[in-house]
């Protein structure tokens, strides 16, 4: 099973590397992995404070409707259900 950091989470492994800590000393303060506080911290320095907002997990959407509103993407999929010889559905969800 997966867990995923929280908002709290990021900011205190943020507030901890801005006191010093190392990547490894702050691992063990957290339980979180080595290679986490790393990616945490790199997307901190890069972003700032986005970098600490709630994110979905997961990769992000590359199809063809990844950039529409969900509204169009939905109204596409059920016009796609009821015409299932036009192809696959799945290729609409990425």
């Amino acid at each position: 099973m997966r867990r995923y950091t929280t908002y709290t989470d990021r900011q205190e492994i943020i507030t901890l590397r801005e006191a010093g800590d190392s990547y490894r000393e702050i691992a063990q303060k957290t339980g979180w992995s080595f290679e986490v506080i790393g990616k945490i911290c790199r997307a901190y320095q890069k972003h700032a404070q986005t970098a600490l907002q709630p994110q979905r997990p997961g990769r992000p959407g590359t199809g063809p409707l990844s950039r529409f509103d969900p509204l169009v993407k939905y109204a596409c999929l059920r016009i796609k259900r009821q015409h299932t010889r036009w192809g696959q559905i799945s290729s609409c969800l990425n």
